[in-house]
């Protein structure tokens, strides 16, 4: 459902820019980690009964073992050597191999489970195309990604040519909600911020972090909880729902 400030917008939109994990697919972890722990038990280094556990530990770790270089939709061998060494896995070959199987399984499941993804590939590239092509807006992304792990997302989506502008925190040294980032994408795509919308599913990294430098923020909830207190300039839980936000917002600005 489209929710939105009441605003006089004073400038036409040039740009719109959108995170990755949890706007354009949801995390993965918590249906791909069953593969590490099938690996694990098929080599006998595992024991069915404890593989409850060992998926727990998993999750756990994945989220307590950051860095703005990290992947956790992707996975990273800090993250594994953690999560198997608390169950005296200590094999450097063993980690590498079960990290492949994980990225196999978020692979697969991105290609086949639709309720990970915001739209259907040909959904998306419909509304990508009407941005770019008939809208003329630019579009970029701003991620807390590895630059790597972005041609992984391409692979999936089948979106990357229609985003020549991608900016990463492993890139500029920051993460979200950092301004240096946002500055950083709004520099490199030439336009002013109040030029330019951001659509994201956090409401510190994306919405506040976009506002702090002048950004029009979008909230997509469809991943997220949209019980959290936060004032973006427009809500949506479809990204089907954009167009008639940016047919508003490439008008040509009204007299006030």
């Amino acid at each position: 459902m489209l929710k939105k400030r009441q605003e006089m917008w004073e400038h036409v939109i040039k740009a719109a820019f959108f995170d990755i994990g949890k706007t354009l697919v949801d995390d993965p972890v918590p249906k791909a980690k069953y593969a590490v722990g099938r690996f694990l038990a098929q080599k006998g280094i595992l024991k069915s009964s404890s593989l409850g556990d060992f998926h727990e530990t998993l999750t756990l770790v994945n989220a307590r073992i950051d860095s703005y270089q990290f992947s956790h939709f992707w996975g990273e061998e800090e993250i594994f050597t953690s999560a198997m060494s608390s169950y005296g896995i200590h094999d450097d070959r063993l980690v590498k191999q079960a990290l492949a199987v994980y990225r196999k399984e978020v692979q697969r499941l991105y290609q086949t489970d639709p309720s990970l993804k915001a739209l259907s590939n040909m959904e998306l590239a419909s509304l990508l195309s009407w941005l770019h092509d008939e809208k003329g807006l630019i579009l970029g992304v701003i991620s807390d990604e590895r630059i790597a792990s972005i041609a992984l997302y391409w692979d999936v989506l089948e979106c990357g040519h229609f985003f020549p502008l991608v900016v990463t925190s492993e890139e500029v040294g920051c993460r979200k909600p950092c301004k240096q980032i946002f500055r950083h994408a709004l520099e490199v795509a030439k336009v002013r911020a109040e030029e330019s919308l951001y659509v994201g599913d956090n409401p510190i990294r994306d919405v506040a972090g976009a506002k702090d430098v002048g950004m029009i923020s979008i909230l997509f909830t469809k991943f997220c909880d949209p019980s959290i207190k936060v004032r973006p300039d427009f809500t949506i839980d479809d990204l089907r729902e954009l167009p008639p936000i940016i047919d508003t917002l490439t008008s040509y600005p009204r007299d006030g």
